[in-house]
């Protein structure tokens, strides 16, 4: 469990689950993608493969769930040194493939984690500038029941 703190004073208890190795066993990522409400796809900025890895994520996500399920693209890993994904091409993929634009993260320095966390708590999934960008396929708040507790999935490489 994780407790975001959203704007106003309020807060939201959320649990987060790493699925990357759950995709060698295909029957247990279905029933992650089903029992979720809301996904974070993560892209590694220092790994260009991890670019098709999502799209092929969000593919999969909406053949389950359909496509009006919220889902916000994350580029992490902005403090490496060595980028193999601009934040131009980042920001045009998300446009493309996601329709949305895209927020950049690092979970080594914790930039912009929180941020990440109170988008899409909050269903602030609009496009935004070029550098802030998560996915708008619905309305995060038609999905958000009168229970406080929102499952979401990380999908990394």
């Amino acid at each position: 469990r994780h407790l975001v703190q959203l704007p106003g004073g309020k807060s939201k208890s959320i649990e987060i689950l790493d699925t990357a190795g759950s995709f060698s066993f295909p029957a247990m990522r279905e029933v992650y993608i089903r029992s979720s409400d809301s996904f974070l796809i993560v892209i590694a900025l220092d790994d260009k493969d991890s670019l098709e890895y999502a799209i092929n994520m969000k593919k999969e996500i909406v053949a389950i769930k359909g496509d009006s399920i919220p889902m916000l693209l994350v580029g992490n890993k902005d403090d490496a040194a060595k980028r193999e994904i601009s934040p131009e091409l980042a920001a045009a993929t998300a446009k493309e493939h996601f329709g949305s634009a895209y927020i950049e993260t690092s979970a080594k320095t914790g930039r912009n984690c929180q941020q990440m966390l109170v988008r899409i708590c909050t269903g602030d999934l609009k496009q935004n500038a070029m550098m802030e960008v998560v996915k708008k396929q619905g309305s995060l708040k038609k999905i958000t029941r009168k229970s406080s507790k929102k499952t979401f999935r990380i999908y990394t490489k």
